[in-house]
Parts: C-alpha cells; sequence; structure tokens
C-alpha cells in the first residue's frame, strides 16, 4: 500500500461525495445548477471548494462538467 496520503477536511469529503454522485448518473458536476444547489452553498463558494479540489487533484474540469480523479477514488 504505497503512496502519498493526504488528510482531507468533512467539507472537502462532502464536495467529493456530491461530484461523484453526479458521475455516477452519467454526467460532470456543475457548479451553479448542482454542487453550489445540492451542498446549499453560494455558486462563489462552490466555485472557490472546487478549485482547490482542482488544485489538490482531487477533481478535473473536462467534457464541460467537474470529474473526480482517479487519484481521489483511490484515497
Amino acid at each position: 500500500m504505497g503512496g502519498l496520503h493526504v488528510r482531507i477536511s468533512s467539507r472537502e469529503f462532502l464536495y467529493l461525495l456530491v461530484i461523484k454522485g453526479m458521475n455516477d448518473k452519467g454526467s460532470g458536476a456543475t457548479i451553479f445548477g448542482g454542487v453550489a444547489k445540492a451542498l446549499g452553498v453560494s455558486s462563489a463558494s462552490a466555485y472557490e471548494e472546487i478549485n482547490h479540489l482542482i488544485k489538490k487533484g482531487f477533481v478535473e474540469k473536462r467534457d464541460g462538467g467537474i470529474f473526480i480523479t482517479d487519484e481521489a477514488l483511490e484515497r
């Protein structure tokens, strides 16, 4: 079991759960109508947190949506 273990906050975990749930339904998550609404936060807050998760390598923007990365799934 190798690899670097990075701690994530409970807020990050909630965002990842929401994004994963949307991905499991076959689509990329969206900031405005999807993640922000599901978590009851402003679009600005969702945008900021998603960019933070992108920098950590947990999610990526592609194909017009936000997707959880394989790296995040392995954690």
